[in-house]
Order: structure tokens, then C-alpha cells, then sequence
């Protein structure tokens, strides 16, 4: 009698594992997904989390002096993490598992499809509400304190600038006839 088909077992993966071998390849990662950042010393250096070009976002390529390679921060938002956070960042919107399964396939250098555009104007964001980018626009966004914003508002002669204002330099409000 031959047996049914048994179903595979689902694929486990340690995400600490991971974690740690994505930093032992910190300078593959950051070439492979987030391309338009640049080497600096020891530093894999990029605009924010989406790998975009820019300064404020670092990723430590080797450890040093006690300091473990793989970590991020962004200085603009105080965002950090490691590696495999980073790559959740950056194919975002992705099912935990399948972040998983995408570290794997990278490490284990096996041909994968790759769940993200090399580019990342190419990449489609995720459909969201304006009101939940309207949040996600004021989380990336600083005090206003100390800013250019702040000296503009000055110079209208307004001086009520409380909490509720954010500022991000590189975020812009179009016009009402899209300009």
C-alpha cells in the first residue's frame, strides 16, 4: 500500500541566529538592500530606514572596541536595532516568517526571488490612509525647536510653537494646486 503524501513541516528559523550571521555579512546586506547608502570608515551610512540616500541613518559593519557589528540607529528619529529589524524596515510590509525565510535565502546564498526592488524609488508603499500617514509623517519628524522651521515662523511673528509642531527636513507640504 503506498502511503498519502506527507505534508513537509513548516521551515523554523532562529531569529537570534539570524540576526547575528546578518551582522557577521553587515556590508552585503547593506549593499544588496539598501544600495543608494555608502560606506564610511566602519559604517554603512543611508537616510532612514527605507534606504534612501542621506546621512542620519548608520549601520555599525564590524565590531569594534566592544561594540557589536550589525547594529543601527537613526539619529534623526532615535530609531535602532539590528540587522534583521533593519531588513523588516526595509520590506515592509512582510509577514514575520517571510522576513525570516528572506535572511535565510540571503545568508545561505540560494537563489531567491528577492521580496525587494534593488531601488527604492521602485518600490511601491504600502497603501496606507492619509490619516495614518499623517501619523507616520509626524513619528519621522523632530521638535521644531532649533530648526529652519522654527526661525520661519519667527521671522512671520508667530510665536506660539508648542509640541504639536514636528519638522523633517527632507518632508514638504505641497500646495493646493500640487506644487
Amino acid at each position: 500500500m503506498i502511503s498519502p503524501a506527507r505534508k513537509s513541516a513548516p521551515e523554523r528559523y532562529d531569529p537570534g541566529a539570524l540576526a547575528s550571521d546578518l551582522a557577521r555579512d553587515a556590508e552585503r546586506l547593506c549593499r544588496r538592500y539598501f544600495p543608494e547608502g555608502r560606506k564610511v570608515g566602519n559604517y554603512w551610512q543611508m537616510g532612514d530606514v527605507t534606504g534612501a540616500k542621506g546621512r542620519s541613518l548608520t549601520v555599525r559593519l564590524q565590531a569594534v572596541q566592544g561594540r557589536q557589528a550589525g547594529k543601527w540607529t537613526d539619529h534623526a528619529t532615535g530609531e535602532h536595532g539590528d540587522l534583521l529589524d533593519l531588513l523588516g524596515h526595509r520590506l515592509a510590509p512582510i509577514a514575520y516568517r517571510d522576513l525570516l525565510k528572506e535572511a535565510s535565502d540571503f545568508l545561505g546564498n540560494r537563489p531567491s526571488v528577492s521580496l525587494v526592488s534593488l531601488r527604492p524609488e521602485e518600490s511601491k508603499p504600502p497603501s496606507r490612509t492619509p490619516s495614518e500617514r499623517g501619523r507616520r509623517l509626524f513619528h519621522i519628524g523632530r521638535s521644531i525647536v532649533g530648526t529652519p522651521a522654527e526661525r520661519y515662523l519667527h521671522a512671520r511673528r508667530i510665536a506660539r510653537i508648542g509640541p504639536a509642531l514636528g519638522y523633517h527636513p527632507r518632508v514638504y507640504l505641497k500646495g493646493p494646486t500640487g506644487e
